[in-house]
């Protein structure tokens, strides 16, 4: 899993599949803007979890959702 953010603020991820990296990778929009760069983590439950400052300097916080694949849930402020 990769995260950056473009030059207009908004968050990308990308995902490259086990054994597939000669495919490369496919960028979508993470439906976040934030600042600087972006954060990736795995929770105690595997999900993967982003963290980014958002333009109003707070710390936003989004977790894969349980729909599957890597749809990520609203970020919310912590």
């Amino acid at each position: 899993m990769l995260a950056h953010r473009d030059a207009e603020g908004q968050v990308m991820l990308a995902a490259c599949g086990t054994e597939q990296e000669q495919s490369g990778v496919w960028w979508s929009p993470a439906g976040e803007r934030g600042v600087g760069a972006p954060a990736l983590e795995c929770d105690v439950y595997g999900r993967v979890v982003l963290a980014e400052i958002g333009a109003d300097g707070a710390l936003y916080v989004s977790r894969q959702s349980d729909e599957g694949g890597l749809a990520m849930a609203p970020a919310v402020a912590v």
